[in-house]
């Protein structure tokens, strides 16, 4: 049977979730040491197969969500102090399962010994001799997943279950070849991460992997999808890159999306920073590149001003935390940073389009406002301005668009007048420079209006 990936999805998508994602885990509380019946793997050769009834120290897990997970440790680890080390250390981890996975893992043994882990009919069971394996290769939040859908899932919606097997039946490949191997026992888990990451981290993969998925097993998909499975309302860190070249390209370089890998219907973006966000329009922020635009759905617009200038070998790094709604109530948060990099040499002369934000304020303000510098994002040595709009303009040059009047200086200041405003308004001048060559670029002007600066 065909596989879409060789590797098992644990491996494909070992970044869906990291170390620095939030965690619904809040507390837990020691209930003593008592005997409990667990599977331990280095017994699997004994007559029982690896089940045992052992001492153990006892947790119960609390999570916001008022799931409750009870935690068995072994009692190898010798004492209650290192056996709430643990307790906690992967109370963490659990609390970053969606809740559909979440609610259905009703306990999670602890055992020492370097076993990989499992997972099956409302347990995961952990040995944590495996633990620096698995971080060291980043998939231990992956790994808890994977065994998450053998806890919550694979009794009630795999196996026997006759829409699944239809399902199966009706895909033509299988995601992986642990899956291919094990249609009975691995398929749904390794197909869930798949799905998962298809439905909420589609940002994280290539669109080659996001058509390989969906062609490859569409009814499994489905299946999923029929399940209405809930996958919580969580927002996960954001990081958003991209270069200094790429921001002085264009007036409006790139939009990003904060909420397209966080869980939840319906998520709004209600905080920046703790300060509320005006719902229907974008709030506008401040930053070494310009300006960030963000919105109550998410959508995130990062612009550049002439009047900004990075300086040469520069980096620049914005960051923020939003807080977002869910439709069912639920709210959650994260942070998102903006990294701007520095990837070009300032010698060849290559001219930036420039982008300049005026509040209508400004824009209807009676006599000069403040200059700008047009060469400011601009690449070369000894640069002039020498014509604009096609007309050479010596030292300076006054122009008229529509309404407004603008006064380009030579060394790249210019001045702006206007009588009242549109949306924009937009000119276009040639720089050269000390390799006397010649380069041209846009400038567009935006008057924003009914927007709230912060």
């Amino acid at each position: 049977m065909r596989t879409i990936f060789t590797k098992g999805t644990i491996w494909k998508y070992s970044d869906l979730i990291s170390s620095e994602d939030d965690s619904s885990f809040v507390s837990y509380m020691y209930l003593g040491r008592e005997y409990k019946l667990t599977h331990d793997k280095r017994l699997s050769h004994k007559a029982n197969k690896g089940w045992a009834l052992q001492e153990s120290y006892v947790f119960t897990a609390n999570f916001s969500d008022g799931s409750k997970v009870e935690i068995i440790v072994n009692a190898e680890f010798g004492s209650v102090e290192n056996a709430q080390k643990v307790a906690e250390l992967y109370g963490n981890y659990l609390g970053k399962l969606p809740p559909v996975l979440l609610d259905g893992t009703k306990q999670i043994w602890i055992h020492g010994g370097d076993h990989h882990w499992g997972g099956g009919d409302g347990h995961i069971q952990i040995h944590h001799g495996k633990f620096r394996y698995y971080e060291e290769k980043g998939v231990v939040e992956e790994v808890i997943i994977h065994e998450g859908v053998h806890a919550a899932l694979d009794a009630k919606y795999g196996r026997s279950n006759a829409d699944w097997k239809e399902a199966q039946l009706n895909d033509d490949c299988f995601v992986s070849a642990y899956a291919a191997e094990h249609p009975e026992r691995e398929d749904m888990a390794e197909s869930f991460l798949c799905y998962l990451a298809v439905k909420k981290f589609r940002n994280k993969l290539s669109e080659e992997d996001v058509k390989k998925i969906e062609d490859g097993i569409p009814n499994r998909l489905d299946y999923f999808e029929s399940l209405d499975l809930d996958l919580g309302s969580r927002a996960v860190k954001d990081e958003f890159n991209l270069t200094w070249d790429e921001l002085l390209t264009s007036k409006r370089v790139k939009e990003f999306d904060l909420t397209g890998n966080d869980f939840g219907d319906g998520l709004q973006i209600t905080h920046i920073n703790g300060m509320p966000l005006a719902k229907g329009n974008s709030t506008f922020f401040e930053c070494d590149f310009g300006w960030i635009a963000i919105n109550s759905s998410g959508k995130v617009s990062l612009y550049s001003e002439a009047v900004r200038k990075p300086g040469t070998g520069s980096n620049s790094e914005y960051s923020f935390e939003y807080s977002a709604i869910c439709k069912n109530g639920n709210t959650t948060k994260a942070t998102a940073v903006v990294r701007v990099s520095q990837d070009f040499e300032r010698k060849q002369t290559v001219s930036r389009d420039d982008f300049v934000f005026l509040s209508q304020d400004e824009a209807t303000r009676q006599g000069y406002n403040e200059s700008y510098d047009l060469l400011s994002n601009d690449l070369g040595e000894y640069l002039r301005i020498t014509s604009v709009n096609g007309e050479k303009i010596g030292d300076g040059a006054w122009i008229t668009l529509g309404s407004s009047w603008i006064y380009v200086h030579s060394n790249g200041e210019f001045d702006f007048v206007s009588n009242g405003a549109g949306d924009s308004i937009d000119f276009r001048y040639t720089v050269k420079g000390i390799d006397n060559q010649e380069s041209a670029s846009n400038v567009t002007i935006w008057f924003e209006s009914n927007v709230d600066l912060a």
